[in-house]
């Protein structure tokens, strides 16, 4: 199996397990409730300080739209159903989003999320004008870690597929 194809079975899986726990948790009302609130609902085991009022599940909700972005540019370009032009404004509203997630300042999160932004300021773009690859395995790195911090903190960062496999 290629680097390619494996980092496609991968995220492919990835998104699989997410979108599975994002439908489940909207069914079971967690994510409607949430959004009808007029004040972010706070959870008792929180890993936020009540000073920055940031928690790490809200920042994992957050981080599912730029690594949704960055997936689906780079998934729906190979499988043909976007072109360069759609992929890199899936690329930018990636970058864009990466940028605005809210962290707690000091946490491992925003440790992560500033890798991600490092990547991305330090790629080269390519002729066809992407602003980075998010195929590569060190953008695939980052975003397992990422994972992993939202797991340690108790939530799932989850990735939400364009389209099926």
């Amino acid at each position: 199996m290629t680097n390619s194809s494996s980092l496609t079975m991968r995220l492919l899986s990835i998104a699989v397990v997410f979108s599975t726990t994002v439908a489940l948790t909207a069914c079971a009302g967690g994510l409607w409730d949430r959004a009808e609130q007029t004040e972010p609902a706070r959870d008792p085991e929180s890993t936020s300080s009540e000073a920055d009022g940031v928690t790490a599940r809200e920042t994992c909700l957050e981080l599912s739209i730029p690594e949704s972005a960055a997936f689906n540019a780079f998934n729906e370009l190979r499988k043909g159903n976007i072109g360069a032009e759609a992929r890199n404004q899936l690329l930018e509203e990636a970058s864009v989003g990466y940028r605005t997630v809210p962290v707690e300042p000091g946490s491992e999160l925003e440790t992560g999320i500033h890798a991600v932004i490092a990547y991305i300021d330090s790629s080269t773009p390519t002729p066809d004008g992407a602003i980075f690859d998010p195929s590569t395995d060190e953008f695939a790195r980052l975003g397992s870690n990422l994972g992993s911090l939202c797991s340690a903190a108790g939530t799932e960062l989850v990735i939400n597929a364009s389209s099926g496999g």
